[in-house]
C-alpha cells in the first residue's frame, strides 16, 4: 500500500507484488538496481492503477511522480543544445548533488505496448 497525492486528493493505493515481466523474466518496465529490489516496480504498479494502466503513464514525468508520492517540491530541467546552457545545466545538478537531492532522469521510449 502507498499513500498518493494525486490530483490534490491524498489515495491510499494497494497493489499486489506481481510485476509483468518479459519472456527472459526481466521486468517490462522499472529495473531493479540490485537483487531483490523490488520498492520501485510497486511504487510504479501504485502509478499505474491510479491511471488505470502501465500504457497510460508510459512517457510520464519522473517528477510528477516523485511529487505526488512525497508531496516534495521538484523541478524539470531539459537538457539544452547550446554548451553554455549544458554548462549552467550541469551547476545545478552539482549543487543539487551537494544538497542530497534526489534526481531522475528519463528518455523517450518508442516501444509499444
Amino acid at each position: 500500500m502507498a499513500r498518493v497525492l494525486h490530483q490534490g486528493v491524498l489515495r491510499e493505493v494497494i497493489v499486489d507484488d506481481y510485476i509483468p515481466v518479459n519472456q527472459q523474466g526481466d521486468p517490462l518496465f522499472a529495473k531493479p538496481t540490485a537483487v531483490r529490489e523490488i520498492w520501485v516496480m510497486i511504487l510504479e504498479k501504485c502509478w499505474a492503477k491510479l491511471h488505470g494502466s502501465y500504457g497510460a503513464v508510459i512517457g510520464g514525468l519522473s517528477s510528477d511522480v516523485l511529487r505526488a508520492f512525497s508531496a516534495a517540491p521538484t523541478q524539470l530541467y531539459e537538457i539544452p543544445g547550446a554548451k553554455e546552457k549544458q554548462e549552467e545545466l550541469w551547476m545545478i545538478v552539482e549543487r543539487a548533488a551537494k544538497e542530497r537531492a534526489i534526481f531522475c532522469c528519463g528518455s523517450k521510449n518508442e516501444q509499444k505496448i
